[in-house]
């Protein structure tokens, strides 16, 4: 077992990646009756975590740490308290977005892991993009609101490929959204595409349906929208309720002209709707 001193606290918990610390009391009911326990874990932890304790003379940890009752517990992750109202927001939002994988941590090294001076507290989203990573960053209010919004928006890919396992997620976003229909190759209408999204971030979802694919819910996708085979084609959706309303773009497939029909998208100035309108049942 560790004991941690206003002297040795810094340099210890900078070594050790997981330390749990128990301030306790000695004259304390229950810091005698954890005490057992407390010692069993750290035995079992041995080599994982390191399990420290810290008597109440050690005051500056004490009021560094806020602790106003024993025992007290911590677990300092990387050198920060997993604790806090921060991280109880932060624990509140990952629960409502299960397909995130969330992490806290305090150390420096990981912090420059984004090529930037980061300011605490930040909320990065980090994403992978076949083989480049994506980095988002975000620094304001730590409410679950904010960074609930804040993840939505931003934690699909930043062009997000049709496939059978992830339409259903495209349909239920409530986001309007820019599909561009293209086969497998058309990689300068393609990086166009890309190139454009980057303009409209969290306010339009773009979606990209490989046409040289021959499955069947492309081909019936493609027939239900008019989508000739091999031939690009920029179509808007928006779902309101129930209904999914399409416009198809007629202009020629440049950066200009698909910014400025995504534009009118949002605007809602609407030059040419596609027919038959494609419906929930898609999906």
């Amino acid at each position: 077992m560790v004991v941690l001193t206003d002297q040795n606290f810094s340099d210890f918990v900078a070594r050790n990646e997981y330390v749990m610390m128990n301030f306790y009391m000695h004259n304390c009911k229950w810091c005698r009756k954890l005490a057992p326990e407390y010692a069993a874990a750290a035995t079992m932890l041995k080599g994982k975590a390191v399990l420290a304790k810290i008597d109440p003379k050690e005051t500056k940890l004490a009021i560094k740490f806020k602790v106003s009752q024993w025992p007290t517990l911590y677990l300092l992750i990387g050198g920060g308290a997993h604790k806090g109202k921060d991280s109880e927001e932060l624990s509140a939002v990952s629960k409502l977005h299960i397909d995130v994988s969330f992490y806290q941590t305090a150390n420096v090294d990981a912090a420059n892991l984004f090529y930037q001076k980061i300011k605490r507290p930040t909320l990065v989203l980090v994403k992978r993009e076949g083989l480049t990573p994506i980095y988002f960053g975000y620094e304001g209010q730590f409410t679950r609101l904010a960074m609930g919004d804040f993840i939505s928006k931003r934690k699909l890919p930043s062009v997000i490929p049709y496939t059978v396992d992830n339409a259903q997620r495209i349909y239920n976003n409530r986001m309007k959204q820019l599909w561009l229909f293209a086969p497998e190759g058309s990689w300068d209408v393609i990086s166009i595409f890309e190139e454009a999204e980057k303009s409209f971030k969290g306010k339009l979802l773009f979606v990209h349906v490989e046409t040289s694919h021959k499955d069947s819910y492309i081909r019936n996708l493609c027939h239900q929208l008019g989508i000739i085979e091999g031939s690009p084609t920029v179509v808007a959706f928006h779902k309101a309720d129930k209904d999914i309303k399409n416009y198809k773009y007629d202009g020629e497939l440049t950066l200009s002209g698909i910014k400025s029909f995504a534009e009118d998208f949002l605007e809602e100035k609407f030059l040419s709707k596609l027919e038959p309108a494609m419906n929930s049942s898609a999906a």
